[in-house]
């Protein structure tokens, strides 16, 4: 039996398409560092899906094809914690220790006693493992970085590694690649990496349909050894929209489809595999929203059913609208909990969207005001 896994919401993919530009960036400030012999943070954010984690480990492959060590599965709490970054970089830890007994005539006279050796820091470790080569970190779900501010040790060690990295003051060529929701630039920022230049930061969008097209036949012969007929392609990709998650749901979806057809396909099946693709696509939907209400939901559809697609609005009218239902408490952390899930996000502008027009539209059709629902 030929078995396919699933699509999932990240990681790499072995059908990459598109992103020419952002890499060909990338690479620019690979050899910019690596000639000053500095380093900064390059972040990559957009909305779920956007296909942020398979550029993440795309550009590490870059990366390690121009000489640099590429360290991925870093977690925020590596750039707190020596030990584990010690772990991750393969450097000798050795903690604080007592060192040799000293006599202190000034200060403690005739009074001996034994000084502590200082152990060493995230950025000692981190100087200690650039020294070999050009080193680049992979920090995904950046986001999260905003857990460390709950521990006020752990906030005080990440921001001084941090800085430190951001300002490229380590010493050797280190950047450290983030990639996460809208929201992962505000948690850093909280951490201490602020006024991230527009030449480090880009914000993922759709990709061109073209380059979906490509994606889907590759996908589809790849993974299931079947040709997608030429003339399905373009429709096919349209309702992907260029979004990843997208383009693997209905690849999926038609993959299968052509191998349980067990004879050639008829321009009769497509109307079948784009509806099998809606299904996984809205099934993603609603785990995106999963714990957010039906009251809420249906208040944010009520809310963006009176926005044109790929609008924006204040983030403001969205927790006004809320708060004609719940408490501002729980109007604001329904707004936070919309953005940590990728269901809102900010735009360039600052303004607030749902970052998928098939997204709106599908929250709009189950909960807006054509549809009747008993709030909860």
């Amino acid at each position: 039996m030929h078995m396919v896994i699933p699509p999932n919401d990240r990681g790499p993919t072995k059908y990459f398409q598109g992103r020419g530009a952002i890499r060909k960036l990338f690479l620019s400030r690979l050899n910019q560092y690596d000639q000053s012999r500095s380093g900064s943070t390059f972040l990559i954010t957009g909305a779920p899906g956007a296909g942020k984690s398979a550029l993440l480990d795309v550009l590490g492959k870059d990366a390690t094809q121009l000489g640099w060590r590429v360290k991925t599965n870093i977690s925020p709490a590596h750039f707190a914690r020596p030990a584990m970054m010690a772990d991750a970089l393969g450097v000798k830890y050795t903690p604080r220790k007592l060192g040799r007994t000293t006599l202190d005539f000034k200060i403690l006279r005739n009074v001996w006693y034994r000084e502590r050796e200082k152990a060493p820091s995230v950025t000692d470790i981190l100087h200690m493992a650039s020294k070999r080569q050009p080193l680049l970190l992979v920090l995904d779900e950046a986001q999260h970085v905003e857990t460390l501010a709950d521990l006020p040790i752990d906030k005080a060690a990440a921001t001084a590694t941090l800085d430190a990295i951001h300002n490229g003051e380590i010493g050797f060529p280190l950047i450290l690649l983030a990639g996460g929701l809208d929201t992962s630039e505000k948690a850093m920022s909280t951490l201490g990496v602020s006024r991230i230049t527009a030449a480090n930061r880009v914000r993922l969008g759709p990709m061109r349909l073209e380059e979906a097209e490509v994606v889907i036949r590759d996908y589809v012969h790849g993974e299931f050894g079947e040709l997608v007929p030429d003339h399905w392609i373009g429709t096919i990709s349209e309702p992907t929209h260029g979004w990843p998650q997208h383009i693997v749901c209905y690849a999926n979806a038609v993959g299968n489809l052509l191998l349980s057809l067990g004879r050639a396909p008829k321009d009769s099946d497509l109307d079948m595999a784009i509806d099998h693709g809606r299904v996984e696509q809205v099934a993603y939907y609603a785990a995106r929203a999963h714990d957010i209400t039906r009251g809420q939901r249906e208040i944010l559809a009520h809310l963006f059913n009176q926005i044109p697609w790929e609008g924006a609005v204040r983030g403001s009218v969205v927790i006004n609208a809320l708060c004609e239902k719940y408490s501002v408490k729980v109007a604001e952390e329904t707004f936070d909990r919309a953005l940590r899930q990728g269901v809102l996000s900010q735009t360039i502008d600052g303004d607030y969207q749902v970052p998928i027009p098939s997204m709106q539209q599908w929250l709009v059709d189950e909960y807006g005001p054509d549809r009747a629902h008993a709030t909860t």
